[in-house]
């Protein structure tokens, strides 16, 4: 999660340009939903940038905006969901397994296939019993229930990183903190000279 909080310095921006402290929490509040939505789109990018090759759209949906308000001068990026399925990471079937770009280059999931289930889902599945193979990626399997390949042995999907896991990132979390730290002192003069224009 990314927080923007001016709350403990709105008296020091109020007196500098001269507003009142209501233009001031007005002002504040639009550039910190601004700042909060332009780090939205920043974090998507920075996640596919940094590696996880997914499309910016589908990370998008995963991040939300709490807005700040006059009277609650914060705003919250925060990302949510699941560990992705695997087959979302570019995933092409090989002799050897399934081929995968996940981060730092392509890798191959031995044993791994793709198979479309009866409900039309398709994904990135194990048998159970080689699933150890998958090891050098972390949190990739998740039990699909009553489903067995035509060998009769139990098989598992496999998932990529989560975009919380993504958002995470050191190298997305260093961006996205750059960017609100160079872009909302910028929005919130121009906002504030909305506001004082408007009351003119």
């Amino acid at each position: 999660m990314i927080r923007v909080d001016v709350s403990g310095s709105l008296e020091s921006i109020r007196n500098q340009l001269g507003a009142t402290q209501r233009e001031a929490s007005k002002a504040a509040s639009r550039a910190l939903n601004r700042t909060a939505s332009r780090v939205r789109t920043y974090a998507a990018r920075g996640i596919r940038d940094a590696g996880y090759n997914l499309k910016v759209g589908d990370i998008k949906k995963q991040i939300r905006v709490v807005k700040a308000s006059p009277v609650v001068l914060a705003a919250s990026v925060i990302a949510s969901g699941r560990s992705i399925p695997l087959i979302n990471y570019s995933a092409r079937q090989t002799s050897d397994g399934v081929s995968v770009n996940v981060r730092d280059g392509r890798k191959v999931i031995k044993h791994a296939f793709l198979q479309t289930m009866h409900s039309g889902h398709r994904g990135v599945f194990i048998r159970r019993e080689v699933r150890g193979a998958t090891q050098h990626i972390k949190g990739t399997t998740r039990s699909h229930t009553g489903r067995t390949t035509k060998h009769g042995l139990p098989i598992d999907e496999l998932f990529g990183p989560s975009i919380p896991a993504a958002f995470s990132n050191a190298v997305v979390q260093q961006q996205l903190i750059e960017q609100t730290t160079t872009y909302f002192p910028t929005e919130m003069r121009r906002q504030l000279q909305h506001v004082l224009e408007s009351h003119a």
